[in-house]
């Protein structure tokens, strides 16, 4: 449905898809889908996409010695992604964390300043929100932003954090401690919150807390809120169709399943896999080739029986439709 229909768009706006230097090779039973790729020296940090499948994202550039500004972009489904229109400049430099969405708003956040901003899609007015430094992730619960922050960054320490950031004042206050590394989080329906520890300073594994526990705060890294084992995290999104997607440091999109957790692989990259969105059952990432330089987004789905072909001038490509 939402998938078929945002793919149709992108072949009705008659776009010219060209061959990536960067890849995403889907797993057996499902697809992936090239929506558009950066120029060279252009890579995106985080990435979100609303119902409408338009994409939000940061985007950075890495020309050395003289990098022009980071900016918050967005491409829309109805020109086939192919028009990218500036949301938010820095004005400098920075390296963009996250961009998420939330009751009408874009929260996005950077970590070589710390600052973390919303745009409001209503009105297009941009206000800073809080300056939490070394901010890595951001999911919503509660009525709170939940944020992954490692405060030793700077000093490439192992301390990050679990906080809890009030959407209207910026304030926050920690909930959960760990002698890790920054890592993914996500938040389901419940409000349950998934940590992801990453391979360095805790060694893996996702655990989970429920919200009343979150609101208690004191939380750490114990066994008994292990909740799925791996061997490292780099990000999570928690899809509306009640699956926790997530990416490592081998590159692999995994969908994590089921009350007793098992991992199915959907795809892989030989190159670097970055931040995750869901909608409607369609996981999205940029994927970096750091050689060029340049970024793509891909779209990936399952892939059920049903399937249309389409022509795109060069050849024919076949995407299946999800439900």
């Amino acid at each position: 449905m939402k998938t078929t229909s945002i793919l149709t768009a992108v072949f009705a706006a008659g776009i010219a898809i060209n061959a990536p230097a960067q890849s995403l090779t889907p797993t057996a039973g499902h697809s992936t889908t090239q929506l558009f790729q950066t120029a060279h020296g252009l890579t995106i940090g985080g990435i979100e996409a609303d119902a409408s499948g338009n994409i939000y994202y940061l985007l950075s550039d890495s020309t050395y010695p003289n990098p022009a500004s980071t900016k918050l972009m967005r491409r829309s489904v109805g020109d086939g992604y192919s028009a990218e229109t500036t949301l938010f400049d820095y004005g400098s430099s920075v390296y963009g964390s996250f961009v998420r969405l939330n009751a009408g708003k874009l929260y996005f956040g950077e970590n070589s300043v710390g600052t973390i901003r919303t745009f409001d899609l209503s009105n297009s007015s941009v206000n800073p929100l809080a300056t939490v430094g070394g901010n890595y992730d951001l999911d919503f619960g509660g009525g709170y932003g939940w944020l992954s922050v490692n405060p030793g960054y700077a000093t490439f320490g192992a301390q990050n954090e679990v906080q809890k950031l009030n959407l209207s004042t910026g304030a926050t206050s920690t909930v959960l401690t760990s002698s890790d590394y920054s890592g993914p989080l996500a938040l389901d329906a419940s409000g349950a919150l998934y940590y992801g520890a990453t391979m360095y300073g805790v060694g893996g594994n996702i655990f989970k807390y429920s919200a009343s526990e979150l609101s208690a705060g004191g939380l750490g890294l114990d066994a008994g809120h292990k909740y799925f084992e791996n061997s490292g995290n780099a990000y999570f999104a928690y899809g509306d169709d009640s699956a926790l997607y997530s990416t490592d440091f081998s590159n692999v999109i995994r969908n994590i399943l089921g009350a007793t957790p098992s991992s199915e692989q959907w795809a892989t990259s030989s190159d670097y896999i970055g931040n995750l969105a869901e909608e409607s059952g369609t996981v999205y990432t940029p994927v970096t080739n750091y050689s060029t330089n340049r970024s793509a987004v891909f779209a990936l789905v399952p892939e059920p029986a049903t399937a249309s072909c389409l022509i795109l001038g060069v050849g024919l490509l076949s995407f299946r439709r999800r439900r």
